[in-house]
């Protein structure tokens, strides 16, 4: 191991402070389970999306020990960067050969030292293309009762960073992989146990990232919190204060629905609430605007396709579109959320977050639940998410207001919601949110705009709005639905 450790120190010396030029811009994406898609679906994929998440798989790879063939990968580069996508690809899972199944994960120093060369070898093959490489997906779930990844047999960090060390030891053999974009560790959820073990063994001075994967059955808005605890967390193991992003490298929301197409939580599968198509539409939108507000380069919506056809599961249900192939002309039906993804590509995938300016609600002059986004251009996206509030049992966000076996009578006395004997939210919640439509105003930084023309996050045209002569602010009514304003030379 002496002679491991020595290698990984010549890597931290080779690690500069800044951020890789990789992630210094934006890139919007979704993941894809395919290294050959159906005709024309990577076109398709092509306009609303400008980074794809793939698996790269070593058994998939490496069939015989030592002889790596990479020709499907080769297949799936060349026909995404003909549509200007660019590659974020997962090295992952186990290999038969040496690991004796696909799904174990390489734990004895030989099994990672073969993952670690053939991870170099395919890095080496595509060096200098714009690819994002990171290290395994979720490895801090237990692989052994699904088959979506994980780290198989028991998850835990100390395994996972031992294949990072090797990992980044084989790459520091390499000083053409420098440049190269390296992220980790593709956690299920933000972690923060996890997280910190992979810190304290000294990842965050050789990542250029760290990725997370934070769904939720709440907002998108939630996420603002939990990403400061990440970067106070990052700062306390970051001494040379290293330009380390976070990237949301997957995170999607399902859209289960009974048969008689009534949204439901999801029966089987990943939990993200109850989800009409608009919702997931409006949660894409949001999830990326507050993605590029929060400095977050890369945002994966998870997934690109449905995964079948049942429609209580949540896997089944992620994508956005539906998951029957059609035609090379319209490869597969889209859903409301493809066509959010489109129009706020188009509008703002190419402009720079300048700031988030205060957004007036009624007396209050700056309602932290409502969001006024600036972009380079005077482009804004405005929306919130506040209102008015009633007991609904189809709420997705549950805030607690007393404890299990709560009484009604206690319950209803702190003005709150009783559902008791069940397991899926609190005996007693706060009345969640039902209508947030509301009156708006804020003020763009360039006072020399008076008007702005606007779109509904679809494209579709909404009324222009004038800067009101006494307070100087631009006013309108809105609500969850992200609406885009912009100069009507824009």
């Amino acid at each position: 191991m002496a002679n491991l450790n020595t290698v990984v120190f010549f890597a931290l010396l080779t690690t500069g402070l800044a951020r890789k030029a990789a992630l210094s811009s934006r890139h919007w994406g979704t993941n894809i389970h395919f290294t050959s898609g159906q005709p024309g679906e990577v076109a398709q994929i092509g306009v609303g999306f400008r980074i794809v998440r793939m698996d790269f798989s070593w058994g998939r790879t490496e069939q015989v020990k030592g002889q790596y063939n990479f020709s499907a990968y080769e297949t799936l580069y060349n026909e995404q960067v003909a549509v200007g996508i660019r590659s974020y690809w997962i090295l992952d899972y186990g290999n038969a050969i040496y690991t004796g199944s696909s799904m174990t994960a390489p734990s004895t120093p030989e099994q990672q030292d073969a993952f670690a060369a053939w991870a170099v070898a395919a890095m080496l093959h595509f060096q200098g293309r714009n690819v994002t490489w990171e290290l395994w997906n979720e490895p801090n779930i237990p692989g052994a009762s699904h088959d979506l990844g994980g780290w198989y047999p028991y998850a835990n960090a100390t395994a996972y960073m031992d294949l990072y060390d090797r990992w980044m030891a084989a790459v520091s053999q390499h000083s053409e992989l420098q440049s190269e974009t390296l992220v980790a560790p593709a956690s299920a959820g933000i972690p923060d146990d996890f997280l910190e073990a992979c810190f304290a063994r000294g990842m965050l001075k050789t990542i250029d990232a760290v990725s997370l994967h934070p769904y939720r059955r709440t907002y998108p808005e939630t996420v603002i919190q939990e990403y400061a605890s990440v970067r106070a967390l990052m700062a306390k193991y970051n001494p040379d204060k290293r330009d380390v992003a976070i990237l949301s490298g997957e995170w999607g929301y399902s859209t289960c629905s009974f048969p008689n197409g009534t949204s439901m939580d999801c029966v089987k599968g990943a939990q993200t609430g109850n989800n009409t198509y608009d919702d997931q539409a409006k949660e894409l939108a949001r999830q990326w605007l507050v993605n590029a507000m929060e400095d977050i380069p890369i945002s994966i919506f998870y997934d690109w396709s449905d995964g079948g056809s049942n429609k209580t599961y949540g896997e089944d249900n992620f994508g956005v579109v539906e998951n029957i192939y059609h035609n090379s002309s319209l490869p597969r039906t889209p859903k409301p959320s493809y066509h959010a993804a489109t129009t706020l590509q188009s509008r703002f995938g190419e402009r720079a977050f300048v700031q988030r300016v205060p957004v007036a609600v009624g007396a209050n002059a700056s309602d932290t639940d409502a969001y006024a986004l600036v972009f380079e251009g005077n482009h804004a996206a405005v929306w919130k998410v506040d209102g008015d509030t009633a007991c609904s049992p189809s709420q997705r966000q549950y805030t607690d207001c007393g404890f299990s076996g709560i009484s009604e009578k206690e319950c209803l006395s702190r003005g709150c919601c009783y559902w008791p004997n069940q397991h899926t939210r609190p005996w007693c919640a706060f009345p969640g949110v039902t209508n947030t439509t509301g009156a708006v105003a804020f003020a763009l930084p360039d006072t020399s705009v008076t008007s702005l023309d606007r779109v509904d996050m679809y494209n579709n045209p909404l009324p222009s709005v004038q800067r009101d002569a006494a307070d100087e602010k631009f006013h309108l009514v809105a609500d969850d639905t992200p609406q885009y304003l912009f100069p009507a030379s824009g």
